[in-house]
């Protein structure tokens, strides 16, 4: 196109910042940053949305956020009032969606206080997801619920799993009972968080209790994961249940949890 004589506009590089985060050639997208940056367009909301997005994908951290400052800064320039910057929401929830996927919940948080319209936020689910604190997720869901949020399928479900994830299992299954609708990704979402509590317990029985594991508290264990569909995990404790029994006991019993 450029031998061509045809000149390129803001339209132009998203699209292509777009094709190297799919193809994860970062290399490819360095070197488009700095072209844009000499032709002057990387002040443009759209191409700062697309740069972000491409650095985001390709889990380069540093140099998304620094083209989120950036951007940041030039709406400071604009606005004086701090607090009425309107933080864009496209561009808010690619660093929202990143930092979450990357475990850096502070981050994620940060720049979600900035946003002022959050209700407008997509990526409210992989924000969610990757909350590892309970108290956060709380405030998170408390939000949700004062702002009066369409608590659709896929937010019960990102609701669900965090609040497993952190083995608060009441509020879990509360948030599961109160979705009008359930599809298969919620059931597994609540299945599997009372599978991982399954497991803490079991752990426990041990690890806190010093009690002696009985070829029955294998049994249940194996019932447990066998119905959420964990079968290797459940043959592997089936076995060591075998081998705890000394191979004598509901050996029949213990099989039947799979049959």
């Amino acid at each position: 196109m450029l031998r061509q004589g045809s000149k390129s506009n803001h339209y132009t590089y998203p699209l292509l910042f777009k094709a190297c985060s799919a193809l994860a050639a970062i290399e490819t997208g360095d070197q488009l940053h700095a072209h844009v940056f000499k032709l002057g367009f990387h002040a443009d909301l759209y191409i700062g949305n697309s740069l972000i997005d491409m650095y985001a994908k390709c889990f380069r951290a540093m140099d998304a956020r620094r083209v989120f400052d950036e951007m940041l800064g030039r709406w400071v320039s604009v606005f004086v009032d701090v607090n009425a910057i309107p933080v864009n929401v496209m561009l808010s929830t690619a660093l929202i969606d990143m930092h979450s996927k990357c475990g850096d919940v502070s981050e994620a948080r940060r720049v979600f206080d900035l946003v002022s319209d959050k209700t407008s936020l997509a990526s409210w689910n992989s924000m969610i997801t990757g909350l590892g604190a309970l108290e956060l997720g709380r405030e998170v869901h408390l939000y949700l619920g004062r702002s009066e949020m369409d608590m659709n399928m896929k937010l019960a479900t990102a609701i669900v799993d965090m609040y497993s994830k952190c083995g608060s299992i009441d509020d879990a299954y509360l948030v599961f009972v109160k979705a009008h609708e359930k599809d298969v990704a919620l059931w597994n979402a609540m299945i599997f968080g009372l599978v991982e509590q399954g497991r803490y317990n079991f752990k426990k029985l041990v690890s806190r209790y010093q009690l002696r594991l009985k070829i029955e508290h294998y049994s249940c264990m194996v019932d447990l994961l066998g119905r959420a569909g964990c079968l290797d995990e459940a043959f592997e404790l089936m076995w060591k249940g075998f081998e705890i029994g000394g191979g004598q006991g509901n050996e029949e019993d213990i099989r039947a949890q799979l049959g």
